[in-house]
């Protein structure tokens, strides 16, 4: 083998290298673009239920916040009602009250009086 020889296998077994890098580099540019392709796929549909989730979200909120407000309003009522029982028998007390101190003034009016 001599020198020229060597060379040419050197330069051959060279070349071979550069070809076969040149082909994996290919494929693992290949594969990085599929990835992102999957990673973009994976994105939107992601972002897609996402979206889905907060529309089903802002739906039940809306229905609880709707049935929040009609069980407000409920006790607002009842509240109401009980406040005005509560005033009616605070005012029929009261009279009671002030017809029997006028009772008493009367009495003790009439009792001096006679004196």
């Amino acid at each position: 083998m001599t020198n020229h020889d060597h060379d040419d296998s050197l330069s051959q077994a060279t070349d071979r290298f550069e070809r076969r890098l040149a082909e994996e580099s290919g494929k693992q540019r290949a594969e990085t673009a599929q990835l992102r392709l999957d990673v973009v796929k994976g994105d939107a549909e992601i972002r897609a239920e996402v979206a889905g989730l907060r529309l089903d979200m802002v739906e039940q909120f809306a229905a609880s916040s709707l049935d929040m407000d009609a069980q407000f309003a409920a006790s607002r009522l009842d509240a109401e009602a009980k406040h005005r029982k509560l005033l009616k028998w605070a005012l029929v007390f009261w009279a009671g009250h002030a017809a029997a101190v006028a009772g008493i003034v009367s009495a003790v009016g009439y009792f001096f009086a006679r004196r």
